[in-house]
């Protein structure tokens, strides 16, 4: 957020909110706070990230997150409702502000104080007493200037000639050489080139805040300002700042979620494709196992025939009639390679059992991970991550030395109506076994596409129905089509069946069921979103 944006966002936050109590403290990521004023239709949004921190008010707002695990935010929460702002303090071009509260209670009244400094990587929100001493921090910091619980707050030294009052001819020489400036940054360097235009900039820049009207336009690499100046697109407004630093971060912050559980999900499924191949290739070696007995039992047939000192024997197989050559080990006799090949062939029909059991057992995660993955592609809020990373922590995918995030009132399923009748369909794995096992009942109706991933849903249906219109069948298919990992246009077979006739066996990994007596329909996916 550059200097003069941030100092218009000071001069908004002042003119709605100050004399007002806070009403609300709204979590909406691990750095994404808003603040909500008493009769106010505007929140103040705050981001503490370092590649996305900004300080601005809006009128719109989205959704929440009720979580305990931030700490400094959750104190934030519960510290500042009731209070009320009196004062919003900023110097010049510096990009710190502070925001002071006031507590009264009867005849005693206490001061604290917000300090939010929106620099980047070294964005921080210090909350302090009214004599400075630091109560909480966003991050704590121990270095030449002590962010810290119960030490006093340390201001920003700042030795940099500021853009808005210092001397203007100081100012022209620091800019001829090229030296530092407080305020003129990357992006307002781009916008002059010369002395005029320079002096030009910091003579509109000071008009602009000491008559307090604004506009707002946007410059090359998105950098929006407060006043006009030449190389300016076209003038914007606040959903345009709303949409450029809220939404568009939140969903590239998700975006990015995905990739890294994805990223651990498909070497998992990697891993397991290679493991399928080995194992496969150890039954194929292992379903032969059978010529160990024929060798056994056609050399204890013939007792008569000397092996000693040969690789192998050529004998009349007694089940075939036909010439068979039995190898041998030249130092056994012919009893020791009998009693050799039986043993082998007990153990490869016993290996044989254990490869097939090896095949279903990795088969049966290949389509749990590929689920995973489905719902991961799918999702598109934060708490429907968090849901499927429980599931991967609960499952040993992932290892982590944090508990599970509790995930507040989310719900892993969707309530829908299909042609008249209820019907639920699961967001993820643990969605899919509450649709399927805990809201249904034996004669309802479940859904999901065959050979692939997908939703389960179930068509609710009362008791005493008769018959059932196919087109409410196709339509529920049509839902699950949707929900699947098939291509737009692609046919797809859905399967349905009565919930009487599926089951889930004890240890079956979530979202995961045996059905029988089934039917299935063909139709096609449409549009993707």
């Amino acid at each position: 957020m550059n200097h003069y944006l941030f100092k218009y966002a000071t001069r908004k936050a002042r003119e709605h909110f100050v004399g007002r109590r806070v009403t609300s403290v709204c979590l909406h990521s691990p750095t994404l706070f808003s603040i909500g004023f008493q009769k106010c239709d505007y929140f103040l949004f705050v981001d503490l990230s370092p590649q996305n921190s900004f300080f601005l008010p809006f009128r719109k707002t989205i959704e929440k997150k009720d979580r305990d695990d931030l700490p400094f935010l959750f104190f934030l929460k519960r510290k500042l409702v009731g209070l009320k702002l009196v004062d919003v303090i900023q110097k010049g071009s510096e990009r710190v502000v502070t925001l002071v509260f006031e507590d009264q209670r009867g005849s005693i009244v206490n001061r604290y104080k917000l300090i939010l400094e929106i620099m980047d990587r070294n964005t921080n929100a210090i909350f302090t007493d009214s004599d400075d001493v630091v109560i909480q921090a966003f991050k704590h910091v121990e270095s030449s200037r002590n962010i810290l619980p119960k030490k006093m707050y340390e201001p920003l030294i700042n030795s940099m000639p500021d853009l808005l009052t210092s001397d203007m001819d100081l100012l022209l020489k620091k800019f001829r050489y090229n030296e530092d400036i407080l305020g003129f940054s990357t992006a307002l360097r781009r916008l002059v080139s010369t002395d005029e235009e320079f002096l030009g900039l910091v003579k509109k820049i000071r008009e602009t805040f000491e008559k307090g009207k604004f506009e707002l336009y946007l410059y090359p690499k998105n950098v929006v300002l407060p006043f006009y100046f030449q190389k300016a697109f076209r003038s914007v407004d606040e959903d345009f700042l709303f949409e450029q630093y809220v939404v568009k971060p939140r969903i590239r912050e998700i975006e990015n979620r995905k990739r890294n559980i994805l990223k651990i999900l498909k070497t998992r499924l990697n891993s397991l494709k290679r493991r399928l191949i080995k194992v496969e290739d150890e039954l194929k070696k292992a379903q032969n196992y059978d010529k160990y007995r024929i060798y056994a039992e056609n050399l204890m047939a013939n007792p008569q025939v000397d092996t000693k000192y040969q690789e192998n024997v050529e004998l009349i197989d007694v089940y075939t009639q036909k010439p068979i050559v039995v190898p041998l080990n030249p130092e056994l006799t012919l009893f020791e390679n009998a009693q050799h090949y039986f043993k082998k062939y007990k153990k490869a029909k016993k290996s044989v059992e254990l490869v097939k059991k090896r095949i279903d057992e990795t088969n049966k995660e290949i389509n749990f991970i590929e689920q995973l993955i489905f719902d991961v592609e799918s999702s598109s809020r934060d708490e429907d991550l968090d849901d499927i990373l429980n599931i991967l922590i609960q499952e040993k995918i992932i290892r982590s030395t944090q508990r599970m995030r509790r995930v507040k009132n989310y719900v892993p399923y969707e309530k829908l109506e299909i042609e008249g009748f209820d019907a639920y369909l699961g967001k993820n794995a643990r969605g899919n076994d509450i649709v399927t096992l805990k809201l249904s009942s034996k004669n309802d109706l479940w859904f999901h596409a065959k050979n692939r991933p997908s939703s389960h849903l179930i068509l609710k249906l009362p008791s005493k129905l008769k018959t059932l219109d196919d087109s409410v069948i196709i339509k529920a298919a049509e839902v699950v089509a949707q929900r699947s990992k098939a291509n737009c246009g692609e046919k797809v077979d859905v399967d349905y069946a009565f919930v009487k006739d599926v089951k889930k066996p004890k240890g079956l990994k979530p979202g995961m069921v045996y059905y029988k007596n089934f039917k299935t329909v063909t139709v096609e996916k449409g549009e993707c979103n």
